[in-house]
């Protein structure tokens, strides 16, 4: 029996069409007009990124492999950036035969208990079947299993997106996309996580009708908030390159996190 809570986070009115301004560097530019001219980009390396009104640590091993999946990380402008209507790339690229995975990692701000909600304008369901995409929290600190919990879009044979609660309970799911647009929540309460799916249908907003997977875990490792951060992540399975040789690309439209208040 879905809490008075759940259902309420599940008929949020999120409004995937608002945009977060587009900042770069110290300084916010606003959205360029149509008619002007596209502004000329040089290759930046970022330490961190401004996205959805907040500050993210850019995930940089550009010379040795790191998990997951025993990846090399970019935290190059040609790999990873904000563009001017505020929708976050991450994408898998190829430079002189290497390629690299992205991440962000989350301002320590946002955690603990509360509802993590992630727009994708992206059609997850026609990731590459090398390619993971995940939605998580984590802590560097190994206790309470890190308190890891995750949204992944991946080849799973018969499904493709999974939720997960560390250390191994997980429930798969088929996702079959219509539009290009779909929101992605964990809401992880005192005595349960609840993982919630949905796509849009008919316009900016979402209603229970649009729910397309739903998992509500009551099981033993709820997790105590501790110094764990939200993540994003694209990334190579261990040993594999995209199956066409392609760059891939996925495109955050927003994240929001509503604090739980009970």
């Amino acid at each position: 029996m879905l809490s008075v809570m759940v259902i309420a986070i599940s008929m949020m009115p999120f409004n995937c069409a608002l945009r977060a301004p587009y900042l770069d560097g110290d300084l916010y530019f606003s959205v360029p007009n149509e008619t002007e001219p596209a502004p000329v980009t040089q290759t930046k390396y970022y330490e961190r990124i401004y996205f959805s009104g907040m500050w993210w640590d850019v995930k940089t091993a550009m010379n040795y492999r790191v998990g997951p999946q025993y990846n090399l990380f970019s935290n190059s402008s040609e790999d990873i950036w904000v563009d001017e209507s505020g929708s976050l790339h991450l994408t898998i690229s190829e430079h002189d035969g290497q390629w690299y995975s992205t991440e962000i990692i989350g301002d320590s701000s946002v955690r603990g208990y509360g509802a993590y909600i992630f727009c994708i304008e992206s059609k997850v369901d026609e990731l590459d079947e090398n390619a993971v995409l995940g939605l998580f929290t984590y802590q560097n600190a190994s206790d309470d299993y890190h308190k890891e919990k995750d949204i992944e879009f991946a080849d799973l044979g018969n499904d493709n997106i999974e939720f997960v609660v560390q250390p191994s309970c997980i429930k798969e799911w088929k996702f079959n996309q219509v539009s290009e647009v779909s929101t992605h929540i964990i809401l992880w309460l005192p005595e349960k996580i609840v993982f919630i799916s949905l796509e849009q249908t008919e316009d900016d907003f979402y209603t229970l009708n649009d729910i397309k997977a739903i998992w509500v875990y009551e099981g033993d490792y709820l997790h105590e908030p501790g110094n764990e951060r939200v993540h994003m992540n694209l990334y190579l399975r261990a040993n594999t390159i995209p199956t066409d040789g392609e760059r891939v690309e996925v495109v955050i439209r927003s994240f929001e996190f509503v604090p739980y208040n009970g």
